[in-house]
């Protein structure tokens, strides 16, 4: 039905459960600039897409291939709504290949993934709206003769080498690793209003993998009851990063750091990182497998032009801010690299009772940011609402 739709058409399906087996939904046709293919269920019933005979085996011998139980691929100007996937093997939906954009995802949901739950990967200006992930990224879902190596692959959103992408308004929680991860050759993204909680990773992540990651902004995004909120960095090697944006968001609850610029990997380059008007409550605990944690880590000295301002930073346990640098040595470092951290609020660290861990990766140590405010943000709310 949907290969017979011509531009401008609405395929509506059925209310059900259609079981895929030997390919997934694969729109062969495209629509035009001004007549988009609309793909959606009829009367606001549900249609599920159930992955679980698609890949089930797998030829060791050969590649799984890059694929979802719904696959767009070669194919520009359609706009999927409402749609869900269910129990894939591999991702489950994927909007995939240099040859393929303008696709829209919105309304739809992925639960239980091998793989991503949704996916952009080397597609130029596409959009995942409104949708709901969980369970992505477990490995009970591999497909029977692929080799595990260790995890089951990328995370519950990806976005690798995606272009001029927008994802907002999603709902990302109960999966297996990373919430929505911006990676590789990304560049020219917003990543906004999304919601990511209860995740045993990172909730929001940057990586340059492989690569120059550049021209991507994140903002309006909540993260809670997470490993570490936000992660930085540049873990392939002779990768970079450039001009990210983090602003707006809203980091509570989580196990780790609020926000880390990370040494995982190669630790390489991150350059013109803007991270401002954030709000970062009850961040890390008491020994932490990692070491000490707070509100923002900058563990990471591979780094320059960054610039850490206009945050709300309390209630953290550990530190408001930590670095790679002490205290007496961080100008001269940070002046070196261009660092600058200054008017943030920092209040109310949460001094821990007994000696932390070891750390597990470098030694993080607590700073104070120039120009400092020294307030119970509750304090200055209050007051402003009187005034």
């Amino acid at each position: 039905m949907i290969d017979k739709a011509r531009p401008g058409d609405t395929v509506f399906i059925k209310e059900g459960i259609y079981k895929i087996n030997d390919r997934p939904v694969q729109p062969a046709v495209s629509g035009r600039k001004n007549a988009w293919i609309t793909i959606m269920p009829a009367d606001g019933k549900r249609v599920i897409i159930d992955g679980s005979d698609y890949l089930s085996s797998y030829d060791p011998d050969k590649e799984l291939p890059r694929t979802g139980s719904v696959t767009f691929k070669n194919c520009r100007y359609i706009r999927m709504e409402g749609i869900e996937t269910r129990q894939s093997h591999n991702a489950g939906i994927i909007i995939e290949g240099a040859s393929t954009d303008h696709i829209e995802v919105i309304n739809c949901r992925s639960e239980g993934s091998y793989n991503s739950g949704i996916a952009i990967w080397y597609a130029d200006s596409c959009k995942i709206l409104h949708c709901e992930v969980i369970g992505a990224n477990n490995k009970e879902l591999k497909p029977q003769g692929v080799i595990f190596r260790g995890e089951a692959p990328h995370e519950a959103i990806s976005l690798a080498g995606a272009s001029h992408f927008e994802v907002a308004f999603n709902s990302v929680h109960d999966c297996f690793k990373e919430g929505i991860d911006c990676k590789e050759v990304s560049n020219h993204g917003i990543i906004h209003h999304n919601t990511v909680y209860s995740m045993p990773r990172q909730g929001l992540y940057a990586d340059c993998w492989f690569g120059r990651l550049s021209n991507v902004e994140f903002h309006h995004n909540i993260v809670h009851h997470c490993e570490w909120g936000f992660g930085v960095s540049g873990e392939g090697k002779d990768a970079s990063m450039d001009s990210v944006y983090f602003h707006h968001n809203l980091l509570y609850d989580n196990r780790a750091s609020g926000i880390f610029f990370s040494i995982w990997g190669s630790d390489e380059r991150r350059s013109n990182i803007f991270i401002y008007n954030n709000t970062l409550f009850n961040n890390g605990t008491a020994r932490h497998w990692s070491g000490l944690t707070g509100g923002i880590d900058i563990m990471s000295s591979n780094l320059n032009n960054i610039f850490i301002y206009n945050n709300i930073i309390s209630n953290n346990y550990g530190y408001a801010i930590g670095a790679f640098a002490s205290s007496g040595e961080k100008d001269t470092a940070f002046i070196n690299r261009n660092i600058k951290i200054l008017h943030n609020l920092e209040w109310q660290v949460n001094i821990p009772d007994k000696e932390s861990p070891k750390p597990h990766f470098r030694t993080v140590y607590p700073i104070e940011g120039e120009a400092a405010i020294k307030a119970d943000p509750s304090t200055i709310f209050k007051s402003l609402l009187f005034w």
